[in-house]
């Protein structure tokens, strides 16, 4: 869940932020079906925030926090096995 509030004029790369994760939201929503592994949903929204220049949990180190995470503009998640198959991110 990602919340943001802004006081006085939004940053160009607030807005930017904003679109990106409008844009990653819609494109996992509609890549939604039955049978879909949570996963590829995951390594979907990874690959736009990583074409644009974000770090997310699949490029940092394994075990390391990720360095930006407290800015806008970094994105994770776990993914756990149990219900998706894939390893824990």
């Amino acid at each position: 869940m990602t919340r943001t509030f802004v006081r006085g004029a939004i940053d160009d790369r607030i807005a930017e932020l904003h679109r990106l994760v409008t844009d990653a939201h819609e494109r996992a929503r509609a890549a939604v079906r039955p049978g879909v592994p949570g996963v590829d949903l995951y390594n979907l929204v990874c690959e736009m925030f990583e074409a644009a220049g974000h770090p997310t949990g699949r490029t940092k180190p394994p075990g390391q926090p990720l360095a930006r995470a407290s800015t806008p503009g970094s994105v994770t998640a776990s993914v756990s096995r149990s219900t998706t198959g894939g390893a824990r991110t």
